[in-house]
């Protein structure tokens, strides 16, 4: 059992994580993104500093000094481990009960935005910190604090940025995304796209367009072109995903027109595509140009992270599986998931990886964390740490 000053300090940090602002702003702006907006910096500095004060060497690793990743090497040892959490959160919803930068805590529920996805994270990993000496294990590890999640999953700033500079290497990693009732061995990939048309402008009071019909609506066009895509399910299923299937849904956003009385010359509209690792963008690409045959129209990628899967049966899998039953009472299902993560980033470097941690409600006004799951969550990766 963790002992509650332990508890209450992890508490504490968690609270002081919250209180930071980490919002990703480029999660509402689907065609920007900066190496050089400071959303996740403080957050940065603020571990670099706690993991310094415990007496390590922690280094902040970017493409730039505003949007640091934080590595830390806890120790060497076999077998190497790596445990991740990002630091940026989706920006605040509206609906909020309270500030959402202001932690609180009501019916053993810490509330705040980030608070499960991801500072909770952030809270366990620093806390392994904390507790390293006192724990009996021959295994090494690196914690790895990165930026972008939110935006790409694996970002080319965050996770893909910092196990490249690393040339990472390990037996086996960690992401520690919410939810204890599954172990999550797999990620569906996404494909987000647009697609522009184009027409002619005329004012549609004049004669030009109400007797001669001159000028082309562009809103029309991509009308028709929804209609021809709209959700189309890709061929093929993996067991590993349960009942989900590949999916493109089009569109999910539109902008076009420049005035109520002119026939719109530009419209464009944007699409997500959620692929099983059968499917890749490629895939997607070429079902859209066969449904649009015919019709003249710009697509543009936006971003693209494949689907992933490890080995369900592989053995730290099924010790992290075996020692979390004791502590929840239940055994987590082992199973793939819809959406992304950090975990691409370690997957694609050969580094069997999972997804599990501490459960809640993300992405929602009124985030909370469970701290009864917390600090269980706490206790399993404790004993894993110890019999791995």
């Amino acid at each position: 059992m963790l002992e509650e000053n332990i508890f209450q300090w992890q508490i504490k940090i968690l609270k002081n994580l919250v209180k930071i602002n980490s919002a990703n702003i480029f999660t509402e702006r689907l065609l920007e993104d900066s190496p050089y907006t400071p959303i996740e910096r403080d957050v940065a500095n603020y571990i670099r500093d706690l993991l310094s004060d415990l007496g390590y060497s922690p280094k902040l690793i970017g493409i730039s000094e505003f949007r640091p990743n934080v590595y830390c090497k806890i120790a060497e040892g076999d077998p190497k481990l790596i445990f991740n959490a990002h630091m940026d959160t989706v920006t605040p919803a509206k609906g909020w009960a309270q500030d959402p930068f202001t932690p609180v805590i009501r019916n053993n529920k810490l509330y705040g935005l980030g608070a499960v996805d991801n500072k909770s994270a952030i809270s366990i990993m620093l806390l392994i910190a904390k507790l390293w000496d006192k724990i009996e294990t021959n295994a090494g590890l690196e914690l790895h604090f990165t930026v972008g999640e939110e935006v790409a999953g694996s970002h080319i700033f965050g996770s893909l940025y910092l196990t490249q500079r690393l040339n990472t290497k390990a037996d086996f990693c960690i992401c520690f995304e919410p939810g204890t009732k599954g172990i999550r061995v797999g990620n569906m990939g996404f494909f987000r796209f647009m697609i522009e048309t184009k027409g002619k402008a005329v004012h549609t009071g004049f004669s030009a367009w109400i007797k001669h019909g001159k000028g082309e609506n562009a809103i029309v066009k991509m009308a028709e072109i929804a209609k021809r895509l709209g959700r189309i399910i890709l061929p093929g299923e993996d067991p590993l995903f349960e009942h989900r299937r590949s999916c493109i849904t089009f569109p999910t956003l539109i902008q076009g027109g420049s005035a109520i009385n002119i026939v719109p010359d530009k419209c464009v509209a944007f699409g997500d595509a959620r692929l099983l690792p059968i499917h890749t963008k490629e895939d997607v690409i070429k079902e859209i140009e066969k449904r649009l045959e015919g019709i003249d129209y710009k697509l543009t990628e936006i971003r693209y992270l494949p689907g992933w899967k490890i080995d369900p049966n592989n053995k730290y899998v099924r010790l992290l599986q075996k020692v979390a039953s004791e502590r929840l009472g239940f055994i987590p299902s082992i199973n793939g998931v819809g959406p992304a993560s950090e975990a691409y980033a370690y997957v694609s470097r050969g580094i069997p990886t999972v997804n599990f941690g501490p459960d809640g409600k993300a992405h929602i006004p009124n985030e909370f964390v469970d701290l009864e799951s917390l600090r269980k969550v706490d206790e399993i990766i404790l004993d894993f740490l110890k019999t791995v």
